[in-house]
């Protein structure tokens, strides 16, 4: 499979960009629980990281961590703010803040107490590997390798207006490659900082050359 290919299958939609962030921030958080869990057994009692301990000492709900972290992160699951290195950032500090301070409060609430150890290495490991994670994901999906190709129909108004909306757009939510219009006169001018390949005819000649993902 050719380089070209490959970068082309991963040419994600936004509902597939949501299903690929989500997936990943859940194994991020299961690795980040693996590793709280082995800091926690190591520190320096007898049972040690095994099977024993993981039955004497750990609660099943500390096992539902990586969900609760997933919906501290559920604005970031908007493919434009995950996009955005200032949003992942604030996203991911608001979310370690805000669970601990719903830890603060089951934990003074609570009769027994609760793993400290075990949560705090949890929450410093998440918040770190997922950001981690958030910013080599902007660093690889938002270049052009691995953005949807688009191709805008119609030069006239709206077409414009659209264009004005997506040079708003920061970050770009895909790569426009140009616009396509029947209008004779149009071909070749440039339209907000956007070129008209041609019309319609050349509609199929394009898709092929220019490797068009989607056309609005």
């Amino acid at each position: 499979m050719s380089i070209n290919t490959y970068s082309h299958l991963w040419r994600l939609g936004l509902r597939e960009r949501r299903a690929f962030l989500l997936v990943s921030d859940f194994l991020v958080a299961v690795a980040a629980l693996f590793a709280a869990l082995y800091v926690w057994a190591s520190n320096g009692e007898w049972l040690g990281f095994s099977l024993a301990f993981l039955q004497e000492r750990v609660e099943s709900w500390f096992y539902v961590l990586p969900l609760v972290w997933l919906l501290l992160m559920v604005e970031l699951y908007d493919p434009h703010r995950a996009a955005n290195r200032k949003h992942v950032v604030r996203g991911v500090i608001a979310a370690t803040s805000i669970g601990f301070m719903l830890y603060l409060v089951v934990y003074f609430a609570a009769n027994s107490p609760l793993p400290r150890r075990g949560v705090a290495t949890f929450l410093g490991m998440v918040s770190i590997m997922t950001l981690v994670w958030r910013l080599l994901y902007i660093q690889i999906f938002t270049t052009s390798q691995f953005m949807r190709r688009v191709l805008l129909v119609g030069a006239g108004e709206s077409g414009k207006t659209i264009l004005r909306v997506i040079n708003d757009l920061t970050p770009k939510p895909f790569e426009l490659i140009g616009l396509i219009d029947d209008d004779p006169e149009k071909d070749g001018e440039e339209i907000e900082g956007y070129q008209v390949l041609g019309d319609s005819t050349k509609l199929l000649a394009l898709i092929d050359t220019e490797k068009i993902t989607d056309i609005v």
